[in-house]
């Protein structure tokens, strides 16, 4: 293997070129094992960053991370009987979240669902889990068709909002659109969370 070495423990390896008698530095690995480039050792927590083909490298300092914000809520909340056209929203599962910077809310969520009629309604109904923001409808997260005097679950699973920086109201609606005959409609939200992340 090649080896570049001084026969003094305190001298620097550099590498350059010459200029008219004039020694010009590019690279060096100091006597403690510290690297320079063109003289500058960078300042402490600094990284090399590429600058492409065209330039040399240089020093920056690393920018830190921003941290998610995770909201979770496991509190029960039970709409009353809805009719057709009508909803109700959680209000046990309203999130006020402020963001700084362009970031992606990532929302997920866990709902009860049943329909009820008479002791001979044979009919089915229709119900939604929508999405509010700042008191507006915003989208519709799940929408199932449940026969009479059934019930079932359904899941929202990382449905993604991206928003400018700003305070945003977020909030889960429970819908009934439709009806088949007297077919009354309730929801539960279980359970629901989302997650904010810096874009």
């Amino acid at each position: 293997r090649l080896q570049i070495y001084a026969d003094n423990p305190n001298a620097d390896v550099a590498i350059g070129y010459d200029a008219a008698g004039t020694f010009n530095e590019r690279f060096a690995v100091k006597a403690n094992g510290a690297i320079a480039l063109s003289g500058d050792a960078g300042q402490s927590g600094q990284v090399l960053t590429s600058s492409g083909a065209g330039s040399p490298p240089t020093w920056k300092q690393l920018t830190p991370a921003t941290p998610l914000q995770t909201y979770f809520k496991n509190a029960n909340d039970q709409s009353p009987s809805l009719g057709m056209n009508e909803s109700y929203i959680f209000g046990n599962h309203s999130y006020s979240i402020t963001v700084t910077k362009n970031s992606r809310l990532i929302i997920s969520g866990n709902f009860y669902l049943r329909s009820y009629g008479g002791p001979l309604d044979i009919y089915s109904t229709k119900m939604t889990i929508n999405l509010v923001v700042n008191n507006v409808y915003k989208a519709m997260l799940s929408s199932v068709e449940i026969p009479t005097h059934s019930y079932l679950v359904t899941s929202v699973s990382n449905y993604m909002l991206d928003v400018l920086p700003g305070t945003y109201l977020i909030q889960f609606q429970v819908g009934h659109p439709w009806i088949d005959g007297n077919v009354a409609g309730k929801g539960d939200a279980m359970y629901t969370s989302i997650i904010v992340l810096a874009l």
